[in-house]
């Protein structure tokens, strides 16, 4: 009598070849989604870090931010961002941070990461150019640049995603456009205009591109 032998599909190399070069061409979304956001955690957790060492100097690392018309002070227009007059005044930026950052992040990090750059040293140097005397610091340059960028992309861009994100943004954070009126207080209206302006630029540039 014959044997009749049964061939198990697990047995077959090429197919555990061909499911295994599946898996890894599906990525995996949860993963995908968390390390997107990953990236915007460290950045104001970074924010903080800094906050509690300047705290603990009597914000004397503040004098380190963008001091207009300077020389010494160009060393400023990277660092301003990360420096803050108060515990108070990092609290009022890290909320808007996290939720304008979420929204520019879903467009991807390296996206994200170049955009942020832009508006830091674009909207720094134009702070250094127009500001008023003394040392200006803050991520709120960067909040108003955020604003500017999500909400010129879907007026530049023209879809779907972009025109809803720009619609949310302007209507739950439309009141940011106060800030960048002129004022005589302490509050550097200037950076919130130079970095509004740069996110308009920077969604400009990047719509230029073919």
């Amino acid at each position: 009598m014959d044997r009749q032998y049964q061939i198990r599909p697990e047995s077959i190399p090429f197919k555990n070849a061909v499911k295994t070069s599946e898996q890894k061409k599906m990525p995996d979304t949860k993963d995908t989604f968390i390390q997107k956001f990953r990236i915007l955690f460290y950045f104001i957790a970074t924010l903080w870090v800094i906050e509690i060492v300047n705290s603990l100097t009597a914000h004397s690392l503040s004098s380190l931010g963008i001091i207009p018309r300077t020389l010494g002070g160009l060393t400023g227009i990277p660092l301003a961002p990360f420096l803050h007059n108060s515990v108070m005044h990092l609290m009022f930026n890290s909320v808007p941070l996290a939720i304008l950052g979420g929204l520019m992040i879903l467009s991807g990090k390296k996206l994200f990461v170049k955009n942020t750059l832009f508006i830091i040293i674009v909207g720094g140097a134009g702070l250094w150019l127009v500001g008023r005397p003394g040392a200006h610091a803050g991520a709120s340059g960067l909040v108003f640049g955020y604003f500017g960028y999500l909400a010129a992309r879907g007026f530049f861009k023209r879809d779907i995603l972009s025109a809803l994100i720009s619609f949310f943004t302007v209507f739950s954070y439309g009141g940011l456009l106060w800030g960048i009126a002129p004022t005589f207080t302490r509050v550097s209206w200037e950076g919130h205009l130079c970095g509004f302006l740069a996110g308009i630029l920077g969604a400009w540039i990047e719509n230029r591109k073919p």
